[in-house]
C-alpha cells in the first residue's frame, strides 16, 4: 500500500540582503525549498499528532517502504515541537548552504530573513538576522 499524505500550509518570507544581494537571493530561492523537505520529514508524526494517534519516530527502512516504527519515546512529542524543530533545522541548512555559495562565489554580506509559516491551524515565524516580525489585530500589536 503506497499511500500519499499531504498537510496544506501557507510560507511568507521576506529576505533582507546586507552589503549586496547575494545571500537575499539565495536565501529567497531555496529556503521555501528547505523548509518543505524539513515539513514533509516529519509529515508521518505531524498526521498522526492531528488524528490523535499515540506518537513515534518513524523509519521507511521497511521492504516494501512503509513506515516502521524506530522507538516510542518516553514523553509526547507536540507537533509544535516537530514544527518549530523542522524550522530550525532548515534555518540551520540554509546557513550552511550561503556559507558554501559565499566561498564558491565570492559573494560579499550577508542577509536577514523572516518567515511565516501557516499549519495546522497555527503561525509560526522564524527569523535571522535583525529581522522581527509582529503579529497585530486590530492595530494592535
Amino acid at each position: 500500500m503506497n499511500e500519499q499524505f499531504d498537510i496544506p500550509y501557507v510560507f511568507f518570507g521576506i529576505f533582507d540582503g546586507h552589503a549586496g544581494s547575494g545571500c537575499a537571493v539565495t536565501a529567497a530561492n531555496e529556503l521555501h525549498q528547505v523548509i518543505h523537505k524539513k515539513l514533509m520529514g516529519v509529515l508521518l508524526h505531524l498526521l498522526q499528532q492531528a488524528r490523535g494517534a499515540g506518537t513515534g519516530i518513524f523509519s521507511s527502512a521497511a521492504s516494501d517502504n512503509r513506515p516502521t516504527l524506530m522507538w516510542y519515546p518516553n514523553r509526547e512529542i507536540s507537533v509544535e515541537s516537530m514544527v518549530i524543530g523542522a524550522l530550525e533545522s532548515a534555518f540551520w541548512e540554509m546557513d550552511q548552504q550561503i556559507g558554501e555559495d559565499k566561498r564558491r562565489y565570492k559573494m560579499l554580506g550577508g542577509c536577514t530573513v523572516l518567515v511565516a509559516v501557516f499549519i495546522l491551524g497555527k503561525l509560526y515565524v522564524a527569523d535571522a538576522g535583525d529581522s522581527r516580525g509582529v503579529l497585530c489585530r486590530n492595530k494592535v500589536a
